[in-house]
């Protein structure tokens, strides 16, 4: 039993897979991706080309817990031992472990004298995110005894998980003092799995300390896997579907969505701009190889003393195992939403080359609100160099700090981005970084632009 709870916590703190993006990103005025935050951005060059899946390659993870958290410092071996009861003091009653991946594969903006703007961009994405209740840690590790009389909730125990093609084409104007854009997307869905329910209780009479679990879940999911059921009803191992050819996989048109981003900026005088934006508004229907797993049910277990808890929560999973059984599977189509984000930003330029900017963050996902808050200051003093520092406060911290550095040298410009930079790793508990290579060309100032560039920092990314 130990071994399972420290490989889950090992497993959630380096693999976990909330989609994220960079909030630094934002305020760098010559990063052409900061377009994929507001589709208003624009850019100061003529033409820009993300070089095929260089130009962009984003990674985070999030899991809410850091080293320090499970692990106390032993004074007699001067060595760190896992305590996992020390744990459970720091979760809170419904944690949720997420990674996101997104790798661009080509990228092309185009930008015309009336300023008006053009954006293509072709991306692969996959977002994973997995929900773990406290009840369920503390029922696992400390058994049932502190639970007599009482009910465990187990709801959120659920996977999520969304990897789909993405093609985008974006427009922005520039309006006297108004720029706005609007950037339209196709998404082809390749797999999915969706806890559409997950409802799990577990009470402890009192008298006898039997268990009675009650459950009702609905899963649905789509893919290149097969999933079939035994003659008793209980469910195979999920197996690759070997006829299917990876054009089949990965040119999959069955899947079909559609998403949305919209934005604003906004200059209101020489020294001070704001922008608005959402992101990601849309949804994806799954119709190709569709699987609709459901299960209700109630059963009592009466296994071995429940302060042997080696014996009595491997007992516990055997008798879940044989006593609920799936209802017959189903293949009716679903839809699924995108994480959308909603961002409201502020920037005030001190000169051409420094300016300081704020960035509220907001995150729906599965009826679930996240805020973030971004404070960052930016620079550009060489023509080959800008930078950004950073601090972020949000759900998963208060002491992330972030970094955004940008060079380039002839047409060729490579960024860094991350909003937390793992100084103290002990600490860490999620993480975000993009990087990539771009290719810029038509970038010199015409001398009517100076003046307006750098009043107009936002519209000039």
């Amino acid at each position: 039993m130990k071994r399972i709870i420290y490989f889950f916590i090992l497993f959630t703190i380096t693999t976990s897979v909330s989609a994220q993006e960079i909030n630094t990103l934002y305020f760098m005025r010559s990063i052409p991706q900061s377009n994929a935050l507001n589709p208003a951005i624009q850019r100061n060059c003529r033409v820009f080309i993300g070089l095929p899946a260089l130009s962009s390659m984003y990674f985070d993870f999030s899991t809410g817990i850091a080293y320090n958290d499970f692990l106390t410092k032993n004074n007699v071996t001067n060595k760190y031992d896992y305590d996992i009861d020390k744990l459970i003091t720091r979760l809170d009653s419904k944690n949720y472990f997420s990674s996101s991946v997104n790798i661009n594969l080509f990228s092309l903006g185009l930008k015309f004298k009336n300023n008006l703007s053009f954006t293509l961009d072709v991306s692969e994405k996959v977002f994973a995110r997995a929900g773990i209740p406290r009840d369920l840690i503390k029922f696992a590790w400390q058994g049932n005894s502190q639970f007599v009389g009482k009910q465990a909730n187990f709801d959120n125990f659920n996977v999520d998980l969304d990897y789909y093609h993405e093609l985008a084409l974006g427009v922005s104007k520039k309006i006297g003092q108004v720029t706005v854009g609007a950037k339209g997307k196709v998404l082809l869905g390749i797999g999915n799995i969706t806890s559409k329910k997950t409802e799990l209780r577990m009470t402890s009479d009192p008298s006898d300390f039997d268990l009675t679990i009650n459950s009702d879940i609905q899963i649905n999911t789509s893919g290149p896997f097969a999933i079939t059921q035994k003659p008793d009803s209980s469910l195979n191992t999920p197996e690759f579907d070997e006829n299917k050819s990876v054009t089949d996989i990965f040119l999959n048109r069955e899947n079909m969505g559609f998403a949305l981003d919209a934005g604003i900026v906004y200059d209101i005088n020489d020294f001070v701009s704001l922008s608005a934006s959402v992101i990601d508004l849309g949804f994806i229907n799954w119709k190709s190889d569709v699987n609709n797993i459901s299960q209700t049910g109630s059963f009592t277990y009466s296994g071995p003393d429940a302060n042997d808890t080696t014996n009595f929560f491997s007992g516990i999973v055997d008798s879940i195992k044989n006593s609920f059984k799936p209802d017959p599977i189903t293949h009716d189509s679903y839809s699924s939403s995108l994480a959308s984000k909603i961002y409201f930003g502020g920037a005030f330029n001190l000169n051409k080359n420094i300016s300081f900017g704020v960035l509220s963050r907001g995150e729906i996902y599965n009826k679930k609100y996240s805020q973030g808050f971004t404070f960052s200051a930016n620079t550009h003093f060489l023509k080959f160099l800008s930078t950004t520092v950073s601090y972020t406060m949000n759900d998963k911290g208060y002491n992330n700090f972030g970094l955004g550095l940008g060079l380039k040298g002839g047409p060729l410009q490579f960024y860094i981005v991350s909003d937390n930079i793992p100084v103290k790793p002990q600490e860490l508990s999620y993480v975000n970084f993009r990087f990539g290579f771009n290719l810029l060309f038509g970038c010199k100032k015409k001398k009517d632009d100076t003046d307006s560039r750098s009043r107009n920092s936002l519209l000039w990314f």
